[in-house]
C-alpha cells in the first residue's frame, strides 16, 4: 500500500475550501454581513475540482 501525500494534501486543501465556501454562502443568508461573500461560490468550485484531481491520482 503506498500512500500519496500530493493526493492527501489536494484533499485536505479541497476539504478546507469547502467548508469556507460553504460558510461564505450561508452567513450573509443568515444575516451577517462578511466582506467578499461572493467569493463563497468560487471556493467550491475550486474545492470540486482539487476533489476531482485528487481522486484521479493514484496512492491512497
Amino acid at each position: 500500500m503506498k500512500l500519496s501525500a500530493p493526493k492527501k494534501i489536494t484533499w485536505w486543501i479541497g476539504l478546507i475550501l469547502l467548508i469556507v465556501g460553504a460558510i461564505m454562502l450561508i452567513l450573509p443568508k443568515l444575516g451577517v454581513m462578511i466582506p467578499y461573500a461572493g467569493v463563497g461560490a468560487w471556493l467550491l468550485l475550486i474545492s470540486a475540482l482539487l476533489f476531482a484531481i485528487g481522486t484521479s491520482m493514484k496512492g491512497i
